[in-house]
């Protein structure tokens, strides 16, 4: 299948990167014609639950002359949905203008194309082309409202450590893609990795000095990865992050709270990526027994990972 074009004019020009080698016929057409009455006064407005094909998205495409630029990342985010079976009909609506053009949905027609599959959905028509710009104005729902819709505790906080374990897992060691995972895909990461929600519990739980020298997605990443690593190990070592106690000069867990709070107290914030690295160079040092007298992190350099 030849991929999504990357540049160029949004709708037109992305739509004929797939249909170049594809012949139409006017059976393939009739049910999006259908579906497009012609302009008539008063725009007589139709709603219908559908299967929208491909063929049918390509044609819808081709009038798409007038919209936002094509976002690929969310086109590729969506075809995993649709490729995973997690596509759901959930009355968000394809939407169509009296003269047929798209108003609405053009990265849901560009990954029925790109996927190469069939997709159920909401199909509004006949609709005045001018209200296209009232469209998308309401408050868009996050991974963590869904989370806590699924009455998850601490769900802004599991949400931000599931899209930090997706990166992780896809080799985004220092989180420098905006990539994020889709909600179904969060849902099924919480499915498949229970233990964030413990995480996210014990980062919760962290003294509010504490919490103010770590990143909390990063701390909780950080728990589960060493968690699952040696559990026992684990709960020792935030616990003496935590408090400090019985931390002797040169203690591999001394010297990374201590830089934590110098890194802190001089900007604020550190950079995600700094905070992972002097966890888990701090981390590996404590479980190798090995004192640390300095704790550095090397930018250039791969992501350690944790022993």
């Amino acid at each position: 299948m030849t991929p999504l074009l990357r540049d160029g004019p949004p709708g037109c020009a992305a739509v004929r990167a797939f249909s170049k080698d594809r012949t139409f016929t006017k059976e393939m057409l009739m049910p999006s014609r259908a579906l497009m009455p012609p302009p008539r006064s008063g725009h007589v407005v139709r709603a219908v639950v559908m299967t929208v094909t491909v063929e049918m998205a390509e044609s819808w495409l081709e009038n798409n002359t007038h919209n936002r630029h094509m976002r690929p990342r969310h086109v590729d985010a969506l075809v995993r949905d649709i490729l995973a079976d997690s596509w759901q009909l959930n009355g968000e609506a394809i939407k169509i203008a009296s003269n047929g053009q798209v108003l609405d949905g053009q990265h849901r027609l560009a990954a029925v194309v790109q996927s190469g599959k069939s997709i159920t959905t909401l199909v509004v028509t006949g609709l005045p082309p001018d209200t296209q710009g009232s469209m998308d104005s309401g408050v868009k729902r996050t991974t963590g409202d869904v989370f806590e819709l699924d009455g998850i505790p601490n769900s802004t906080l599991v949400a931000a450590i599931v899209t930090k374990k997706w990166k992780w897992d896809r080799g985004d060691y220092r989180f420098h893609s905006s990539e994020r995972p889709t909600k179904p895909e969060s849902r099924r990461i919480l499915k498949e990795f229970p233990g964030i929600l413990e995480s996210a519990h014990e980062v919760s739980s962290l003294r509010p000095a504490t919490k103010g020298m770590l990143q909390p997605s990063i701390a909780g990443l950080a728990h589960y990865l060493f968690t699952d690593i040696d559990a026992g190990d684990a709960v020792w070592f935030f616990g003496r992050l935590n408090d400090g106690a019985e931390l002797k000069s040169d203690h591999p867990i001394l010297t990374l709270r201590d830089r934590l709070f110098s890194e802190a107290e001089k900007l604020g914030s550190s950079p995600s990526h700094q905070n992972m690295e002097l966890l888990i160079r701090g981390w590996n040092a404590f479980r190798e027994g090995r004192p640390l007298g300095k704790i550095y992190c090397f930018p250039n350099k791969a992501m350690p990972m944790p022993v």
